[in-house]
């Protein structure tokens, strides 16, 4: 039950030390508390735009020469939907695994067509604020970091086990003439680039933190060991060219290279996956923060 709204109705006002056990309870059990006491709601139906509510249960009519059709359009075009997607993007937040792009589509159509909508400036102000920030979170690509980091990782360790090796040079030639030599890198480095190509494999070895195969009393990532095993492979090899370790390691090639480094470790200290999450962390806050149904200076 965590992350639970837990929401009392009372026919008096608590008092203090009511609400205080309360809260205290839900904090306890990991529920969110939220006092909706009689002043709150009542300071709720004299906002402009719940006077529908108001004149509709209560007979109280507006208090402002507005017509109830006008309000209640209003809430249907623009409040409702709006605090839809805000809802909608705080829940997305929550459950983001850093991949997926977040999308507000109707916030976005709200800022371009302010003429349309003609929403109040400090609301737009919040929206805009929270368009940016998705901006920056889809920007920043986790499943390409992974990528490097695992190439990076690769490279690494192939050349403290075999050394740095060349293959040998291919010619170049430029119309018809000798130019120049290309070194000629080993297949393995083709080979990882592309496994590495494989999105799925990618998310599936950031994502495997608690699963893990064991060789000589140690713990590997599975999906990596599987990844680095593909790339060093005699069958995966077009050349099929014998490899000599240069240190003392009697185990599978592939456990050597994924022993050199923490990738979980590297993945989650990158500058742009830490960026990644804060600015997650900072859509969530603006969007928690903006309490838009709380706000009541909404032009009609």
């Amino acid at each position: 039950m965590g992350n639970a709204l837990c929401i009392a109705f009372v026919n008096m006002e608590p008092d203090a030390k009511e609400i205080q056990i309360c809260s205290s309870l839900c904090n306890d059990n990991k529920f969110d508390f939220e006092l909706i006491n009689n002043s709150k709601i009542t300071r709720a139906l004299d906002q402009s735009h719940n006077h529908d509510l108001r004149e509709k249960f209560l007979g109280i009519r507006s208090d402002y020469h507005i017509h109830i059709s006008t309000i209640m359009t209003r809430k249907k075009d623009l409040y409702i939907p709006l605090i839809e997607d805000v809802i909608k993007l705080i829940e997305k937040c929550k459950r983001s695994d850093l991949f997926s792009k977040l999308n507000d589509t109707f916030i976005q159509e709200v800022i371009q067509k302010q003429y349309k909508y003609r929403l109040d400036e400090q609301i737009l102000v919040f929206l805009k604020e929270i368009d940016n920030k998705i901006k920056l979170f889809n920007q920043i690509d986790a499943i390409y970091v992974a990528k490097n980091l695992i190439l990076n990782l690769f490279h690494k360790g192939f050349k403290e086990l075999y050394g740095d090796i060349i293959d040998g040079e291919i010619p170049i030639y430029f119309e018809g003439e000798l130019v120049d030599y290309e070194d000629v890198y080993p297949e393995e480095y083709d080979n990882i680039r592309r496994i590495s190509s494989n999105d799925d494999l990618v998310k599936k070895a950031i994502c495997g933190e608690y699963e893990y195969v064991e060789f000589n009393g140690e713990l590997y990532n599975p999906t990596l060991v599987k990844m680095f095993e593909f790339a060093l492979a005699e069958r995966n090899k077009f050349h099929s060219v014998q490899r000599v370790p240069i240190v003392a390691w009697k185990g599978p090639p592939e456990f050597y290279i994924a022993s050199i480094g923490n990738f979980y470790s590297m993945y989650s200290d990158d500058e742009d996956i830490k960026n990644k999450k804060n600015i997650l962390k900072e859509i969530i806050s603006r969007a928690e923060n903006m309490e838009i149904w709380k706000i009541h200076s909404i032009k009609f």
